[in-house]
């Protein structure tokens, strides 16, 4: 089948100027977010990483106390509560981490879906290079070594079980 080869329609120059400028405009706001990541990132990590240690200790315990009191118990209700909200505070840091690695992953089909091939030979090149970038996905960590998602968040209520029934288990 022979397909007719048909020009591309380009836009004025003043629509592709604009274009070129939103695009900018686009680069300049994901540098801040990239440098602000990496303040956050500098100044949270230990203190997020100590968070994580000291509630997944504290996850643990609530579950084993819990485990020893029945459920007609005052005192089971208060620990229960506890454990809850720990669980929540760590979600909240994991959930939020997630959304930004998330919304990092979109940037370049976002940037690929757009109007671009009948566009001038530099927004392809900036479009290409922002692309490249944004392979490295953009993370917050826990202590630099985990990344903070919504798997970590299950990764650490794991652990948390694991070492409740080690202890359960081990009287």
């Amino acid at each position: 089948m022979n397909v007719p080869n048909v020009p591309l329609v380009k836009d004025p120059p003043e629509i592709e100027a604009e274009i070129m400028k939103e695009l900018k405009s686009c680069m300049r706001s994901l540098q801040v977010i990239f440098n602000m990541c990496e303040k956050l990132e500098s100044i949270f990590t230990y203190i997020t990483l100590g968070q994580v240690l000291i509630s997944l200790v504290v996850f643990c315990t609530c579950l084993y106390l819990t485990s020893t009191l029945s459920l007609s118990d005052p005192k089971f209700f208060v620990e229960f509560i506890y454990l809850v909200a720990v669980e929540i505070q760590i979600y909240i840091y994991c959930y939020f981490g997630n959304k930004v690695t998330l919304r990092g992953e979109d940037v370049p089909l976002s940037i690929y879906e757009s109007d671009w091939f009948a566009l001038s030979e530099d927004y392809k090149r900036s479009m290409l290079i922002t692309m490249t970038r944004m392979r490295k996905p953009i993370y917050l960590t826990i202590g630099k070594f985990s990344p903070l998602t919504l798997s970590t968040f299950v990764t650490i209520g794991r652990a948390s079980y694991s070492f409740f029934a080690v202890l359960k288990n081990s009287n």
